[in-house]
């Protein structure tokens, strides 16, 4: 089947003129001509037609085009596929930009008064925590969707312990204790209960510049509050132990749990994927725990028995720690896999 040029235009929604520029460059030669000398042109030169399109489409210029198409300028599929990645980073942004816009939107409609200055902080520090997760991560996480970081309750905690660090207030004081309690709790809320996104949020305020300016919290702040809640944890076991007892935990049990964030995620995100506990891979978690757990204890049998009835008897052990009854049964599978080896 043979077209005229106008007919091309008619279906492409080309001009005639465009066509005959792309024969005068050399780019599409009509076939041949009617009696009366109007070009023809077949299926070929639609195809081909289509490809100078597509170059035109993702910016190669008219001059480099007949060269592709001919073959001496590079190959076309690959050019292509440079294309589509740009699009897909360029889509990916678009949608991010939406997202952040959007919800700014919702807070407005919320009936939310927001300054210029809050409208930069909100962008800034939606744009942090698209590095890290996906949107359907962050519409999980409660303190993305609602800025909870900015919230005034989250600024007062910033506050409080900022204030405690600077007056040089130890760990082991009830006042810094209680705090880091309320904060733990908080954050446990506000991560929608998921430890995954915590162990994220905690790398990222330590490797992160512009979230830890963003959101207020520095590398000091967070080590005050974990060791502050770990000292609030072992205020919960000092009625059941032995004054030695107490002091060895005390010794050993902060940094022990140095490895809990990692751990904590690594055993949720194997249990929600279904992933059998006596795998090697949560084997390998449970071992962790195991160390851990020997590490703080000793591996006395005695004050590991009070350890375990603490857990079971003490519901505010646990809170703060993302620790779950579903996980903490997925870990004792998995532990009596690792001593069954």
């Amino acid at each position: 089947m043979l077209l005229q040029v106008g007919e091309i235009a008619e279906k492409t929604g080309l001009t005639v003129r465009t066509l005959h520029h792309y024969e005068e460059i050399g780019l599409l030669q009509p076939v041949s001509r009617t009696g009366a000398g109007y070009r023809l042109y077949n299926a070929d030169s639609i195809e081909r037609l289509t490809r100078i399109q597509i170059l035109r489409q993702i910016g190669v210029k008219l001059k480099d085009t007949g060269k592709i198409l001919d073959g001496h300028g590079g190959d076309m599929a690959n050019l292509l596929k440079e294309r589509v990645s740009v699009l897909t980073v360029q889509m990916q942004e678009m949608a991010a930009l939406r997202y952040r816009l959007d919800t700014l939107c919702q807070q407005m409609h919320a009936g939310e008064t927001l300054s210029l200055n809050d409208c930069f902080s909100v962008l800034e520090m939606m744009s942090v925590y698209d590095k890290y997760f996906t949107h359907n991560e962050l519409e999980q996480m409660p303190l993305y969707t609602g800025h909870t970081l900015k919230s005034a309750q989250w600024q007062e905690r910033v506050a409080e312990v900022k204030s405690l660090t600077a007056q040089g207030v130890k760990p082991t004081s009830p006042q810094a204790q209680q705090i880091a309690a309320r904060w733990m709790a908080a954050l446990e809320q506000d991560t929608g209960g998921n430890p995954d996104f915590f162990c994220r949020l905690n790398k990222m305020h330590l490797s992160d510049n512009e979230f830890a300016a963003s959101s207020g919290i520095t590398e000091q702040m967070i080590e005050f509050v974990a060791e502050s809640f770990s000292e609030y944890q072992l205020s919960l076991f000092k009625p059941h132990v032995t004054p030695q007892q107490f002091a060895f935990m005390q010794q050993h049990y902060f940094r022990a749990g140095a490895v809990w964030p990692d751990l904590i995620a690594g055993l949720y995100t194997a249990m929600k994927s279904g992933e059998d506990p006596a795998s090697p891979a949560v084997r390998k978690l449970a071992q962790t725990w195991l160390v851990m757990f020997n590490t703080f204890t000793g591996g006395d049998p005695e004050l590991q028995e009070i350890v375990r009835r603490v857990y079971r008897e003490e519901p505010a052990i646990s809170k703060g720690t993302w620790m779950t009854p579903e996980i903490g049964q997925y870990l004792f599978t998995a532990i009596q896999a690792v001593l069954q080896e």
